[in-house]
């Protein structure tokens, strides 16, 4: 079953418990996400990145388990992106090495530490 998650997004419900919008990512360290669409999911701690090409949503992928409750997106003056659980901390997307579904692109992205 599909629901509308906004930003023209058509989300599989079974594995969404409660959207947090992100934004699109400006930054630098994540070459490959450039332009990219992040939001994540309260209940399950996953975040997404989402790309559009011509209007339409073109490949939507799984790029972190984090186990947080995820509460909100924001971004450096630099344009790297954050997010916040709903303890309080904040945390930086970082680079990683491993995915936890099949690799986008080329390269990798997770969270990283505090």
């Amino acid at each position: 079953m599909l629901a509308y998650v906004g930003q023209g997004l058509l989300h599989d419900v079974e594995h969404l418990h409660l959207h947090i919008g992100g934004q699109v990512y400006r930054g630098e360290k994540l070459k490959d996400y450039v332009g990219a669409y992040f939001y994540g999911d309260f209940g399950s701690g996953n975040v997404w990145a989402l790309w559009h090409k011509e209007g339409q949503v073109d490949q939507v992928r799984r790029v972190a388990e984090t186990g947080l409750e995820i509460t909100a997106f924001g971004e450096d003056p630099s344009g790297e992106m954050y997010l916040c659980d709903f303890k309080g901390a904040i945390y930086r997307l970082e680079p990683r090495d491993i995915e936890p579904d099949v690799p986008p692109r080329s390269g990798s992205a997770a969270t990283g530490d505090r």
